[in-house]
């Protein structure tokens, strides 16, 4: 994650905790959704529902997503990064929550 930090001005000291907090939780929400995903795969009984996570490149896709979004979340104004920072974590959040609610566990 070093490398899309030091091509940009990123600071992290630059972000409040609440920016720190909520980037933290994303990321680890992604990660639960990488290995749900991973479950999904393993388990007859559930489809992968977005078209763009094939068995192949689920954990690629969503680790370029989490690393592209720190340069990007920088870019933009303190404020206009908090309200999408809120916004990635309700979608990400709620995509988790959904897998749970179906069945998926974490599994490895």
């Amino acid at each position: 994650m070093s490398i899309p930090c030091l091509a940009t001005d990123f600071t992290w000291s630059k972000w409040d905790r609440t920016d720190k907090v909520l980037f933290t939780t994303f990321t680890l929400a992604n990660v639960v959704d990488m290995i749900q995903t991973n479950e999904i795969y393993d388990n007859p009984r559930f489809r992968e529902a977005n078209p763009l996570l094939s068995r192949n490149t689920y954990i690629p896709i969503l680790l370029v997503v989490n690393i592209a979004a720190i340069p990007v979340l920088n870019s933009f104004t303190p404020k206009v990064r908090r309200g999408m920072l809120w916004w990635m974590n309700v979608v990400k959040i709620g995509v988790v929550g959904h897998n749970y609610s179906i069945g998926v566990r974490m599994g490895f």
